[in-house]
């Protein structure tokens, strides 16, 4: 005989009458398109691949140390976190020193402002003054999230062309100079692309540092925010090493692969940069950091 393990009811054959107090068929179980609050978990790998130095960096901070009257909201429960991936160029120093220092000043500006938008925007030209104020010669992009556990929301921050990608299909916009809303902006800035690149050169539109280039490489961020639903299972941050060789479909395929097996999440980031490395021969020093919601 066969019982169902959750009702403890024995299965209904077909052409069963329904019992006699009940007049039509049960109705079917509600189930949102929204997490309750959601819960994230996070995993992190890096490898410097064929490149002579590493100089990609990253950052979690699972509960920021906010005000009272911040724009985002925590419980003791409830957490804002934030998650970063830095990829440098020129040398380490600039996404060393960014991961480090960002997070302090997200916080100090979350506390001040009444937008997430209007804070963050204003964290990372901070911290780009400050890092101009090193004199460094090198630079960095940087791809964030800001997740508020409270209200299920997220906040996807991309300086560059380090990428985010959500299994559902979103995926933030490299900033490269081939692209016609950042040609047409650095032409605005007085600058200019050849070869693809700002000025001959750098091979990225924004970025952090790269003091030689400023104004038109800005560290000015595009900010997504996202609601996020059932539908959200897990996002990717990395650095272009990855995305040069893996699309974001692949990608989406193998962090798929490895929850549905109940791989830890932690090999589930080897698993990509090893993917990356080995498999497609990327050249590149490759950093990822994979969010899972739930």
């Amino acid at each position: 005989m066969i019982v169902s393990r959750r009702t403890g009811r024995q299965p209904r054959h077909f052409g069963d009458a329904f019992p006699k107090n009940v007049t039509t068929p049960p109705s079917r179980r509600k189930v949102s398109c929204n997490y309750h609050t959601v819960h994230v978990t996070h995993g992190f790998a890096s490898a410097q691949g064929q490149r002579k130095t590493m100089e990609d960096a990253q950052v979690s901070k699972l509960n920021l140390e906010l005000k009272d009257n911040a724009c985002v909201q925590s419980t003791k429960d409830r957490r804002v976190q934030f998650h970063a991936v830095f990829d440098g160029h020129g040398d380490n120093l600039a996404s060393e020193w960014l991961a480090r220092h960002l997070i302090p000043i997200v916080e100090q500006y979350l506390g001040t402002e009444s937008e997430v938008e209007i804070a963050i925007t204003k964290a990372f030209e901070h911290a780009d003054s400050l890092l101009l104020d090193q004199q460094f010669n090198s630079g960095s992009t940087c791809v964030a999230m800001l997740i508020e556990e409270l209200t299920n929301t997220a906040w996807v921050i991309n300086v560059g062309d380090s990428r985010c990608v959500l299994n559902s299909g979103f995926a933030t916009t490299d900033h490269k100079p081939t692209c016609p809303r950042e040609a047409a902006r650095i032409d605005l800035a007085g600058g200019w692309v050849q070869n693809n690149r700002v000025s001959g050169l750098l091979a990225v539109s924004r970025a952090f540092g790269d003091r030689h280039f400023k104004p038109v490489v800005t560290a000015v961020p595009d900010i997504t925010k996202i609601k996020l639903k059932e539908s959200d299972r897990f996002a990717i941050l990395a650095c272009d090493g990855l995305w040069d060789v893996l699309s974001n479909e692949l990608a989406c395929s193998l962090a798929s692969d490895g929850f549905r097996i109940g791989a830890q999440i932690e090999d589930i980031c080897w698993g990509l940069v090893t993917a990356a490395i080995k498999e497609r021969k990327s050249s590149d020093n490759v950093s990822v950091t994979l969010l899972k919601f739930s």
